[in-house]
């Protein structure tokens, strides 16, 4: 159960942090590499 969390908050962070400060390219880069980890 608590690894559904944690897979959860980690594909929802990246997305609500473009949300709140905007499309950057440096973090969506970041986060596509996050991505890709999983």
């Amino acid at each position: 159960m608590a690894t559904v969390i944690v897979i959860v908050s980690i594909l929802l962070l990246p997305f609500l942090r473009t949300c709140i400060f905007g499309h950057d390219a440096k973090e969506r880069e970041r986060d596509s590499i996050h991505l890709s980890l999983l």
